[in-house]
């Protein structure tokens, strides 16, 4: 049995492979006491953890138009620029797959897998301009197989009381809406087509998603740039009471064909960390402390996948990260995985920045140290 402790200033994280819990400094050193901790592994067997069933991963890209012009979209590929100076793909009408025909792959994949259902996530470009293709694909899914959970990953703009209802019908169980820091850094990184910043509309959008029962989770893009700028957005995400009824994650930008970021100083990046993990759980908002860094469920082993990515041409991919470019596709759909690609195209995803992607531990537990700091201060000011 593995134990981890990470410990803040008052409290502490105790971590296993099957339990976490938070408690005083104190009872930490006791935990971490090696005789201590031998003992508790005796024990392990006699508290059973519990597991959801294994899903097969779907991720599936109806298109990839988009509505806004994001500097840094992972989409922006190198190998596209040929194609009359337009970096996105395209999807053409003429190229659009059966969805039965996707779908029957799906199941086949699988049933290859062993598994008895699937995690969908729906991405794009921007997914809802595509609602019309959602819904019949979802139907064709639904006939198949079961479908234990939808996501949908969206800029946010286009959520409207119109979109969540088809949404909600299609049996979508969350929203992801992404932010880039506050107001100035999100307007300067995420802007419509006429150059307008995003910022109160996005954030319009997740009141909308909190209303309507569908589960929110927010990601917070992280630059060098913007790392001061998140204190601002968790108040604005608690002033109107968004933050506590959404998961929060915060994620790096990852360096991509059309952005890098070389300006990272690891000690300044700790230290706000803390800061913002702090502040979240002083502000009794839900954090995730798990940075994006490894594959994802789709792009691990090329012959042991437990996931697939597929567009609506029936193209395949290894991850979504190269959704989209036909020179990194895998296969598709009507002849099946082409092996003889895998070792050119099976890319994987995960942070790739060469100074961060080594600070990871760190980063984690810093986040961590906040959230146990942030929530003893909330804990003892409601005593005293």
């Amino acid at each position: 049995m593995s134990l981890t402790v990470i410990t803040g200033r008052h409290t502490s994280l105790i971590a296993t492979n099957t339990m976490s819990a938070i408690c005083p400094n104190l009872l930490a050193w006791l935990f971490s006491n090696e005789r201590f901790a031998e003992a508790l592994a005796s024990l392990s067997g006699v508290f059973p953890s519990s597991s959801w069933d294994s899903a097969f991963a779907v991720a599936y890209h109806p298109g990839f138009a988009c509505n806004l012009t994001c500097s840094y979209c992972y989409q922006k590929h190198e190998s596209l620029k040929e194609q009359k100076g337009i970096w996105k793909p395209t999807i053409h009408k003429k190229d659009i797959c059966d969805k039965r025909e996707i779908a029957n792959f799906i199941f086949a994949e699988m049933n290859r897998a062993r598994m008895k259902q699937i995690d969908l996530s729906l991405l794009g470009g921007e997914p809802l301009m595509y609602l019309d293709d959602i819904g019949d694909f979802v139907k064709e899914l639904r006939a198949l197989m079961q479908i234990r959970s939808v996501s949908v990953i969206t800029n946010g703009t286009l959520i409207s009381p119109n979109s969540l209802q088809i949404l909600d019908k299609i049996g979508c169980n969350e929203v992801q809406i992404t932010f880039d820091g506050n107001s100035y850094f999100h307007n300067k990184f995420r802007k419509n087509r006429s150059g307008r910043g995003t910022y109160r509309q996005v954030m319009n959008a997740c009141k909308l998603v909190v209303g309507s029962g569908i589960k929110l989770n927010i990601r917070i893009n992280v630059t060098s740039q913007n790392l001061r700028s998140i204190d601002e957005l968790i108040i604005d995400l608690s002033r109107t009471m968004i933050g506590k009824h959404a998961r929060i994650n915060l994620a790096l930008i990852d360096d991509t064909d059309s952005y890098h970021d070389s300006n990272w100083e690891k000690g300044e990046l700790i230290r706000q960390i803390y800061h913002i993990y702090k502040l979240l759980a002083e502000n009794e908002l839900h954090a995730s402390t798990k940075f994006m860094r490894m594959h994802c469920g789709t792009c691990g082993d090329p012959f042991e996948r437990a996931g697939l990515v597929v567009a609506s041409d029936g193209k395949l991919y290894s991850c979504w990260d190269t959704a989209g470019d036909i020179s990194q596709a895998v296969g598709d759909v009507r002849k099946g995985y082409d092996p003889k690609l895998f070792d050119s195209n099976w890319k994987h995803c995960g942070y790739r920045g060469s100074k961060a992607i080594s600070w990871f531990n760190d980063i984690e537990s810093a986040a961590t140290r906040g959230l146990l700091d942030g929530a003893w201060n909330v804990n003892h000011s409601r005593r005293g």
